[in-house]
């Protein structure tokens, strides 16, 4: 394995999106989307990416509705290590928007992304990460009173 700088650009190449429709049931005509990530079993010891905001690309019904929407994110550090076999992490919850459609998802990070391998920590570089995001397209119709569960499953090995 090289020293030096892991490179971490192509990380949503090998970033799966799975759909999870919820049955809840609300009053008035909003859908719930709460974003979700995990990740598969790998050859590192951590590997840290520091999210700072989830944002979709969202389209409400109508000419000129749409437009990059922030969710309300939880920004932190997640070791991808520790979400697997089941484990996930909550990015985003809680958000009420009215029908409508999701073109793509945006991932923008912060500066403390790391990998650790053999003890050593190396530095991620993330072209972009801070600036327009890590970006996934998608194709999602949010219905009036659903839900709509989104889960990241990443592959570090894969991604790193």
């Amino acid at each position: 394995m090289k020293t030096g700088n892991y490179i971490f650009a192509a990380v949503l190449t090998f970033m799966m999106a799975f759909l999870m429709i919820e049955g809840c049931q609300k009053d008035g005509f909003n859908s719930r989307l709460v974003v979700k990530i995990t990740d598969a079993p790998g050859i590192f010891q951590e590997v840290n990416i520091d999210i700072r905001r989830v944002e979709i690309h969202y389209n409400t019904d109508g000419p000129g509705k749409a437009g990059w929407v922030t969710m309300r994110t939880n920004a932190q550090v997640y070791d991808l290590i520790t979400l697997q076999n089941g484990a996930t992490a909550v990015l985003a919850d809680d958000m009420n928007l009215p029908a409508g459609h999701i073109s793509q998802m945006r991932f923008v990070l912060g500066d403390r992304n790391t990998v650790v391998t053999n003890g050593v920590e190396y530095k991620l570089k993330v072209p972009s990460g801070d600036e327009s995001g890590l970006k996934i397209i998608m194709n999602i119709d949010l219905i009036a009173n659903s839900g709509v569960e989104i889960l990241l499953d990443f592959d570090a090995e894969k991604s790193i």
